[in-house]
């Protein structure tokens, strides 16, 4: 039996069993030996258990395709929760398994909702083992996207090709070949290196700037993910105050764009300069900022309160790093973003932030939402109809690709937006139906399905408790965070049987 024909599904649980030795390893350290010996009893069962697995399939070739592996993928969400929650079922006795399911699957979809409203309702083994987990997800769905999804040309790829000059080359007629396999086990040792050593550098520089060794790892690995969780309550800055959260900023930007895990997108000068996500995150972290500092502004001047240069700065980074939180989908607030309100009298601006999360990150990343690049293919098409209105007889030039994105990639992007706006709706209804306010119905379902969940917080000025929330409301939330995590294009290409046939 080759390595290489184990199931995905074993290779996923065995990861899962190895992982729960780093929080064992730590809580050894630290002396808590209940956690220790719970991880790792666990962990060897789990290992076992895919070991068996495995060996029930020795004399089974593995036939990996790509649509086999997005199912697999779907299977993952939906399952491996079971698994990860089982450590947090014995430490936290007044846990529910449903609510542990709920807690894991948060956290591996990168979601971030927790239903625990301290920190210190959990152990630090277990804020540790959340925040691996939720690194995992974000590693699990950067190599789905680049070796499951991209050869299907969903999940952003289907613009991506026309950016890139492929339109022409028809990826899912090779969704069938034994390569698909191959291809999933070269782009992991690709990412592996690449999301790690960002890591580690994420975890370095917050050491640097003054924050404890636990927090820092724990927020590396949450940073990277865009999970948004945190070890502690509070201020995410915590000791290194302002220098933490300008490396917290520094790793979020370099999580939201794709072009850093693709081995096909090797990131050049030109490349960084010419891409369009770049473009269209640095204009939301430029100018909504400067906007929103303005509002800001505005407001102290009306109310006659201290406009001093130093409170005036202090507005405007607290607007940079919320604004570039909501949009990567990590949901940190800044230090200063209360401040600044304070400062000027004026609410939170919530539907401003919504939008935020629900445009989201770039493809083949952890952050989650629409994507930048539908939003740059929408644009484009929108300014190409607005100079028809004014000049109805002129011609659109910028070559072949440019053409290709304001017609193909605007109509799959608008195809994908509807679709996003259906299942928003479907959440809408569905909590409105249990008794939810429609604002927080609204705002639940973005942060669900944008995978935003700490952002929900940001959003509304009085935030519902998700443990206050009915088990069909968290079983709600949990498949919106499903469908946002593998995106609704995803989920019906799955279901749809024309689609099997054309990939077998």
């Amino acid at each position: 039996m080759r390595w290489r024909d184990v199931p995905l599904p074993v290779y996923l649980c065995a990861i899962s069993g190895l992982a729960m030795l780093v929080p064992m390893g730590y809580a050894a350290a630290t002396s808590d030996w209940q956690s220790a010996r719970t991880f790792l009893y666990f962990s060897l069962a789990i290992l076992i258990l895919s070991a068996v697995f495995g060996l029930a399939r020795m004399n089974q070739a593995a036939h990996g395709t790509a649509i086999g592996h997005l199912a697999v993928l779907l299977g993952a969400y939906a399952g491996l929760p079971i698994l990860l929650a089982l450590p947090m079922l014995v430490l936290v006795p007044t846990v529910t398994p449903v609510v542990a399911y709920f807690e894991m699957l948060s956290a591996l979809t990168t979601t971030g909702f927790t239903v625990f409203d301290a920190a210190e309702d959990l152990s630090r083994p277990l804020h540790l083992w959340k925040a691996i987990v939720g690194w995992l997800g974000g590693y699990l769905i950067i190599v789905g996207a680049i070796a499951i999804m991209a050869p299907l040309r969903i999940c952003g790829y289907e613009i991506r090709t026309l950016v890139d000059g492929n339109a022409g080359r028809s990826l899912l007629n090779q969704s069938h070949l034994p390569e698909s396999t191959e291809r999933l086990l070269r782009n992991m040792g690709y990412v592996t290196p690449v999301y790690a050593a960002f890591t580690i550098t994420v975890a370095i520089l917050l050491l640097v700037a003054g924050e404890d060794g636990f927090e820092a790892v724990c927020l590396a690995l949450s940073i990277m993910s865009t999970s948004g969780l945190t070890p502690t309550s509070g201020p995410v800055a915590g000791q290194g105050g302002g220098m933490t959260e300008l490396v917290i900023l520094i790793g979020m930007l370099g999580a939201a764009p794709s072009m850093f895990f693709d081995e096909s997108r090797r990131p050049s000068l030109r490349s960084v300069i010419n891409d369009p996500e770049l473009k269209v995150l640095a204009f939301f972290a430029v100018v909504l900022p400067l906007a929103l500092f303005v509002r800001h502004w505005l407001g102290a001047l009306e109310v006659e309160t201290d406009t001093s240069l130093g409170l005036a700065l202090e507005a405007l980074w607290g607007s940079i790093f919320t604004v570039v939180s909501m949009l990567t989908t990590t949901g940190y607030e800044s230090t200063y973003w209360e401040s600044a309100q304070r400062w000027s009298g004026l609410p939170t601006p919530g539907l401003i932030l919504l939008a935020l999360a629900a445009v989201g990150g770039g493809i083949a990343s952890t952050a989650g939402g629409i994507k930048l690049l539908r939003i740059y293919a929408l644009y484009k098409q929108g300014v190409r109809e607005i100079e028809r209105l004014v000049l109805p007889s002129s011609v659109a030039g910028a070559g072949t690709v440019a053409r290709s994105i304001r017609r193909e990639g605007a109509f799959i992007a608008w195809l994908f937006l509807m679709l996003f706006l259906f299942s928003l709706a479907l959440a809408m209804l569905a909590l409105s139906a249990m008794g939810l306010p429609f604002e927080d119905s609204l705002q639940l379902s973005v942060a669900a399905l944008s995978n935003g969940g700490p952002g929900y917080e940001l959003m509304s000025d009085r935030p519902l408790r998700i443990r206050d929330l009915e088990p069909v409301a968290h079983l709600i939330l949990r498949e919106a965070m499903i469908v946002g995590r593998l995106e609704a294009l995803a989920v019906i290409a799955l279901l749809n049987p024309g689609f099997w046939r054309r990939c077998t």
